[in-house]
């Protein structure tokens, strides 16, 4: 009975600080949209939607699965008290990811132009470019956060999200509002 209740209160807390996680986030990430096309002009805030979606793209063909298989082990090697399995199963996570950012990082920087022509924003193809140094980012956070929930520490993962959601808004909003245009938000 005490094992189911430890377990419950543990479901309970950690889904209650994942719900709150997501919810901050989506919050955070309207918030500088919205602030956003207040701000900036039409293609710059396009520029940005754009240079996003891109990135999204390439994190999403980088990183299927790893930050969900990283979890899974780490939490199941902790559980048998192997910590070496743990941490081998963290830096190999790192490393592929890394490995696997560094093909789509090159065609972002090569293909540059090409997107930028398809939007017909020249202006976007520097930030395009910049943006190559974040395909990597994003991919590795993730996997942080896969370690985070594998040790069962969502308040971690909570935090790290919300420094990046942070730093996005203010530090993103603030560097266009002082005229960087679309490679603001991409810094």
């Amino acid at each position: 009975m005490i094992i189911v209740n430890v377990t419950s209160f543990k479901v309970t807390r950690n889904a209650t600080i994942l719900f709150l996680d997501f919810a901050a986030i989506g919050v955070l990430n309207y918030g500088f949209w919205l602030v956003l096309a207040r701000i900036a002009l039409l293609d710059v805030s396009g520029g940005v939607a754009s240079i996003f979606s891109i990135i999204m793209i390439f994190t999403s063909i980088i990183s299927p699965g790893i930050p969900m298989a990283t979890s899974k082990y780490v939490s199941e090697h902790l559980s048998r008290r192997n910590m070496n399995t743990v941490r081998a199963v963290i830096k190999s996570a790192i490393i592929l990811v890394l490995a696997l950012s560094i093909i789509p990082a090159i065609l972002l920087i090569l293909l540059a132009e090409r997107i930028a022509g398809i939007y017909d924003v020249p202006g976007i193809i520097t930030p395009l470019r910049v943006s190559a140094l974040i395909v990597s980012l994003f991919p590795l956070l993730a996997v942080i956060n896969g370690v985070y929930q594998g040790f069962q520490k969502m308040e971690y993962s909570l935090g790290q999200d919300l420094l990046v959601a942070i730093s996005k808004f203010f530090l993103g909003l603030g560097l266009v509002s002082l005229g960087f245009g679309v490679i603001g938000p991409v810094l």
